[in-house]
């Protein structure tokens, strides 16, 4: 009992382990450190929301349209293997898949019906579906909408002038808006190298 409680950690529990993908690191010449996998396309499938954020509108689109497609093509395999929609053709994708759309949107034009009790559950199902589904785009198209951009312009050249007695490195900046900015903050970060005597 002892060796058990020792190996699988305090009180018995097996220790919770986390899994993590390996990080690929570069040694620069320069002594530095640097991540190979920054900015890899396939790093942002890893974090669905920021890639609906930050991928352009036309590919958040047509990401948006692929989904609305392969929901309502599972369903409609899902219609097909119960044969539970009322005046649809038996074994028909295009009559299963429509019927998909009309429930998934709430739109019920009436000529085809769920009739069974399989077909009528997967009709909640997928009610529930296009009502979860809408509020997410909705919320999605809404961040995207609400997401502040900086339209700031910098001088192309910067001086090094005397400012209350010191030297200090300064430059323009303008805003490229019309609007007002308040409380606005600008982090400037100075990287140079020196030579040593």
């Amino acid at each position: 009992m002892k060796a058990n409680s020792q190996r699988s950690g305090r009180g018995g529990k097996k220790p919770s382990r986390q899994v993590r993908s390996p990080v690929r690191i570069q040694r620069l010449d320069d002594g530095r450190f640097q991540r190979i996998d920054v900015g890899q396309w396939y790093s942002y499938w890893r974090d669905p929301y920021h890639l609906m954020l930050t991928v352009p509108w036309a590919g958040f689109i047509v990401l948006l349209t692929l989904l609305f497609g392969l929901v309502n093509g599972l369903f409609a395999l899902a219609y097909m293997a119960g044969e539970g929609i009322a005046n649809a053709r038996p074994g028909h994708f295009g009559d299963a898949f429509f019927f998909s759309v009309q429930t998934l949107a709430t739109i019920g034009y009436g000529s085809m019906y769920p009739q069974t009790l399989y077909a009528n559950v997967l009709v909640a199902l997928e009610a529930l579906t296009g009502l979860v589904g809408l509020a997410i785009v909705t919320g999605l198209a809404f961040a995207r909408f609400a997401q502040p951009t900086a339209r700031v312009l910098f001088s192309s050249t910067a001086v090094v002038a005397p400012y209350d007695g010191v030297s200090t490195l300064m430059f323009r900046t303008a805003n490229q808006r019309g609007n007002q900015i308040l409380e606005a903050e600008i982090r400037l970060y100075l990287a140079f190298r020196r030579e040593a005597p």
